[in-house]
């Protein structure tokens, strides 16, 4: 399976650079997957973390996820 997404706009709301409806559902599932599977965002929000603070402190987790993906060999 081939992922499209942009790293640096993969939080956003809203569209994401010109794309699809498909490709942005793609990449919000992908992001959210990554969010609570690969950080403690759920512990976050457990504790006394509002939604926008736990994003907030788990984005650049959620990014070096997303670069190892989409470069898994690291060139």
């Amino acid at each position: 399976m081939i992922l499209l997404f942009r790293t640096t706009h993969a939080h956003c709301i809203g569209p994401v650079g010109g794309q699809s409806l498909e490709e942005e559902a793609l990449t919000l599932a992908v992001v959210a997957h990554i969010r609570h599977r690969y950080s403690n965002y759920d512990e976050l929000l457990m504790s006394v973390y509002e939604r926008s603070e736990a994003r907030a402190e788990i984005h650049d987790e959620v990014d070096l996820v997303l670069d190892r993906w989409h470069n898994p060999r690291g060139t």
